[in-house]
């Protein structure tokens, strides 16, 4: 299986959720839309399929070949992009693998967002069920030291591993610090049981992981993902 099939199986979820959320925006169907980190290009396909004018932003690290799709660092500075650019920027699951101030980067979002536009963020939730049971059994929450060891911010591994997870109140203050408004905000579950990556757990793990998924499904902010779409319109 390549590793593109591999992180389709994993995050496939997460991307119903993501184009089911977009779909009910009120935004036109040859919107422009940017997303930011966009490899692999699942949603970036996805979205051209749907009729969507499609930019992307890679990392140096994960290129994406194509002439809609910049490469680059996005906390080294202005993103090549004019004001009032784009009616949505989707920025999921990259919130949590930044090492300097996001407010810059949301600052610059609300920049190149058209005055009716609409920035739609994912993001893992600290507050999670998995984390708080990991912090009962007295284990962290982030990466082991292996991977610790194996981060170099001189190479850019350092971006591979969440450097931070957030809260959903702190979204809120991010979108707000940056003159955005909260259009809508939520908790969904990403990563269910059912997929394809857990078929081979043993028995004991599976079980471990169907009744953290029911619990998620009670309780309704210990979810495993945040979403927030925030507008710049005040």
């Amino acid at each position: 299986m390549s590793p593109k099939t591999d992180y389709y199986n994993i995050h496939s979820s997460r991307f119903v959720f993501i184009l089911k959320t977009i779909q009910s925006l009120p935004i036109s169907p040859s919107a422009k839309i940017l997303d930011v980190g966009c490899y692999p290009p699942h949603i970036m396909l996805s979205l051209r399929h749907l009729g969507f004018d499609v930019y992307g932003i890679s990392s140096i690290h994960e290129t994406v070949r194509d002439k809609k799709v910049a490469s680059l660092n996005i906390e080294n500075g202005k993103l090549p992009y004019a004001d009032n650019t784009f009616d949505l920027i989707v920025f999921t699951e990259i919130l949590e693998h930044l090492i300097s101030d996001p407010l810059v980067i949301f600052k610059e979002f609300r920049r190149i967002l058209k005055p009716t536009g609409y920035l739609l963020i994912t993001t893992p939730n600290i507050f999670r069920f998995q984390n708080i049971v990991n912090l009962i059994i007295g284990k962290n929450i982030y990466f082991d030291l292996d991977q610790l060891k194996q981060s170099d911010p001189k190479t850019g591994t350092i971006y591979y591993r969440h450097n931070r997870e957030y809260a959903q109140s702190e979204l809120l203050t991010l979108s707000t610090e940056a003159g955005l408004s909260p259009y809508k905000k939520g908790y969904f579950i990403a990563y269910p049981p059912t997929r394809q990556k857990n078929k081979q757990d043993p028995l004991k793990l599976k079980v471990v992981k169907y009744l953290n998924y029911f619990l998620m499904l009670i309780f309704n902010s210990r979810r495993d993902t945040i979403f927030l779409i925030s507008t710049k319109r005040n």
